[in-house]
């Protein structure tokens, strides 16, 4: 699937998707999906390398997640609400510098922004 959604362009895409098909035919399911919701799907097809690598890489969310699953999936039950809060905030807080890091090559990102949505992205960094 990675040839699908790294592929230079939508026709491209198509072209990896169809491969994809012919090479994996015990996961007849799977394209179907993706043909599917093909126009959504390919939506980010419009923004450059960079970009697309960070709509696809979502490890600093996925990274958050495991550690919020870690730190609740043997406790079970809280007293209240409030300490669920609280036990939350403490691991969001302990692994920060995880999730905070920057974007890989974010000054190449912010060029693509730029080019794909120009004024409008200079509005929204201006505020």
């Amino acid at each position: 699937m990675r040839t699908v959604y790294k592929a230079g362009n939508e026709d491209e895409a198509a072209i990896a998707l169809e491969s994809f098909e012919a090479k994996w035919t015990k996961y007849p399911h799977i394209s179907k999906l993706w043909r599917k919701d093909w126009t959504e799907l390919m939506a980010f097809m419009k923004f450059g390398p960079k970009m697309r690598r960070l709509i696809y890489t979502t490890n600093a969310l996925e990274n958050v997640n495991r550690h919020l699953r870690e730190a609740t999936k043997s406790k079970g039950t809280w007293t209240t609400l409030r300490a669920l809060r609280t036990q939350a905030y403490l691991m969001l807080k302990s692994t920060r510098p995880a999730w905070e890091r920057t974007v890989f090559k974010w000054l190449a990102v912010q060029r693509e922004l730029i080019a794909v949505y120009g004024d409008d992205y200079l509005r929204y960094l201006a505020n």
